[in-house]
């Protein structure tokens, strides 16, 4: 089975400041995406500035900054990055938060694997239907 080159990979950021949920990304996705991982909002943010980012997969409860409030950051910085959210404090105000800064999912922590998997290859496909930025 051929590897493709990393050129051809996805880029999926992972921001969650409990380091459990954050390996547990890792090692779910390691080889299919080009994985960044960060432990806060400054540092997804860094991140973001630095690197192509195609799907954000982030935590709301995060201390200093919130998802939200990252996810506000990323999506104003690149208005085509797919951001899924993830909590394990679910409330109808963050949802409402999140659906009105575009985020294209919304997934429950402790997360199922198959749902995560799901999540982010939609978000990914949706990556992959864009229009080239210049051509009619």
């Amino acid at each position: 089975m051929e590897q493709q080159p990393p050129s051809d990979k996805g880029s999926l950021l992972i921001v969650d400041d409990q380091d459990g949920p954050r390996q547990s990304l890792r090692i779910i996705f390691k080889g299919e995406y080009n994985l960044l991982m960060a432990e806060d909002g400054p540092t997804a943010i860094e991140l973001a500035k630095q690197h192509p980012i195609d799907v954000a997969v982030l935590d709301i409860c995060m201390a200093g900054m919130s998802g939200i409030e990252v996810l506000e950051r990323l999506k104003h910085m690149n208005p085509n990055m797919e951001v899924i959210i993830m909590t394990a404090f679910e409330t109808t105000n963050t949802i409402r938060q999140a659906l009105r800064l575009q985020a294209c999912d919304y997934i429950n922590k402790p997360f199922n694997v198959a749902t995560m998997r799901a999540a982010v290859g939609q978000a990914m496909q949706k990556r992959d239907r864009r229009p080239a930025v210049g051509i009619p």
